[in-house]
């Protein structure tokens, strides 16, 4: 298997890499005086920036900086969000800021929160999975981009996995009774099919009792309609959102924490880099909790 990013030149990453340091130094006083706008771009930039770390091989400290300043950066925007008018605090790269939430539609759906939710299980940051796990569905039903049905069975399904108390038969029969294409636009079928359906499974996997060869197989080919529905034309595979897989690589985690389960033996090349074994298994440093700037009763 082979990994479908593009094949990228060192000077190519540099670029990147030094637009992204320029964009920090220029804009360090936007914490500030514009936080809502500078916490959504800075993880947006972040994203990009620690895909390229992934695709380039870079250090692994380099790699886990940027998915902490990635869990960050996107917590503290969605806190801002919910937290409309309230008094608060955020903290990036080890600097506090004080400031007020404020509601925006803007970068407030689905696609985005689960990817914010796959970074934090990723960290395993357990406060910012508790945080994100809080956040009433109907609060996306009033943003521009609105959830569809398949949306919001899958995040009650997967804000269920965490909750103890939690139904979790009743939310996996209702995830699988509803992944029908009525739930779903035909420009989103694909998605559905190929990324957001492959990790329900996973992520079913981590509640249910399935022995590991299993899983290992549900487990490649979800790796592989990964690379299909990314690869599937030019604009797609040049998309850094696709050069690591967050719900596999979160799914993994789950797996990995939950169960004992390792990933397959002799992993591919590509499989490597969309799923890094090492952040499966937590063989980083343990990187600082969102949770330190959370007031009284946020969750």
């Amino acid at each position: 298997m082979n990994h479908h990013s593009p094949n990228f030149k060192s000077f190519v990453f540099d670029r990147v890499k030094k637009r992204f340091l320029r964009y920090k130094e220029i804009n360090k006083d936007g914490f500030l005086n514009q936080p809502l706008n500078f916490l959504q771009s800075s993880n947006s930039d972040v994203i990009e920036m620690l895909s390229y770390c992934a695709i380039n091989h870079v250090s692994a400290s380099e790699l886990v900086s940027s998915l902490a300043l990635a869990n960050q950066t996107g917590i503290s925007h969605y806190r801002m969000i919910v937290n409309n008018g309230k008094p608060m605090q955020f903290t990036v790269e080890g600097k506090t800021f004080q400031t007020t939430g404020q509601y925006t539609e803007d970068f407030f759906y689905f696609d985005r929160w689960l990817r914010h939710l796959c970074v934090a299980i990723t960290l395993r940051d357990n406060a910012a999975i508790q945080f994100l796990c809080s956040i009433n569905k109907e609060v996306f039903q009033n943003v521009r981009l609105a959830n569809m049905p398949i949306d919001d069975v899958l995040m009650d399904f997967i804000q269920g996995m965490f909750d103890p108390e939690a139904d979790h038969r009743s939310l996996i029969l209702n995830m699988m009774e509803s992944t029908g294409p009525e739930n779903y636009t035909q420009m989103r079928a694909n998605y559905v099919a190929q990324i957001l359906l492959p990790m329900a499974n996973l992520f079913m996997m981590a509640l249910t009792n399935v022995d590991e060869e299993k899983y290992h197989d549900v487990w490649r080919n979800a790796v592989s309609s990964h690379q299909e529905y990314w690869s599937s034309d030019t604009e797609l595979a040049e998309d850094y959102q696709g050069w690591i897989s967050f719900p596999i690589l979160a799914a993994s985690v789950l797996m990995f924490d939950k169960k004992g389960y390792k990933l397959p033996t002799e992993l591919s090349d590509a499989e490597k880099i969309y799923v890094p074994e090492w952040l499966v298994y937590g063989d980083f440093e343990p990187q600082p909790s969102v949770g330190v700037d959370f007031y009284e009763g946020e969750v």
